[in-house]
């Protein structure tokens, strides 16, 4: 769980029971996860035969690099095989296996940098907005206090964009 309802109630106000509170956190989070990926380890596959590789998530430690090959058994590569920058990783002509290309099928297994706080906003951005659609706010100024109030369409086509504008940013570059 990225926030419980202790947690969330510290961001947001709202006479809500803490179950209809947890269930909206319990959402948000699955569309986070949808969005990011989970925390922790990732596996990639990916198609060998050049000298870089881009990967679907930011690598921050590598775990195993392995190079799958159809004709040559499996080879478990040391780190000074290849380097890491980023999303993409280079396969380097030095080193305790060198090559000029990656072989085959590599499988990269690695943790991506630990990226919770960014969770924690999403988490509350999307409670924030779905308390707000509920009650059919579009817009809210509090100096001279104004509001404004969406229905239909107007309303259900400006919560998929804010929705989206939340989530976009938790998606892997290599993906958006």
């Amino acid at each position: 769980m990225i926030l419980t309802v202790a947690q969330a109630r510290e961001h947001v106000t709202t006479a809500l029971s803490d179950d209809a509170v947890l269930s909206m956190l319990t959402a948000a989070e699955a569309d986070i996860t949808a969005a990011a990926g989970v925390m922790g380890a990732q596996t990639e596959y990916v198609r060998g035969g050049f000298e870089s590789l881009v990967l679907d998530h930011l690598m921050g430690t590598a775990t195993s690099v392995t190079e799958l090959s159809d004709t040559d058994s499996a080879l478990v590569l040391a780190t000074d095989d290849y380097r890491i920058d980023g999303y993409i990783l280079h396969r380097l002509t030095t080193g305790t296996n060198p090559r000029a290309y990656w072989l085959g099928l590599v499988k990269v297994i690695h943790t991506p940098p630990e990226a919770e706080a960014e969770r924690v906003r999403a988490q509350v951005a999307l409670l924030r907005l779905e308390l707000a659609i509920a009650s059919g706010v579009s817009s809210e100024s509090i100096g001279d206090y104004a509001v404004s109030y969406a229905s239909g369409a107007s309303l259900a086509k400006q919560y998929a964009d804010q929705r989206a504008a939340i989530l976009e940013p938790l998606k892997p570059a290599m993906v958006r």
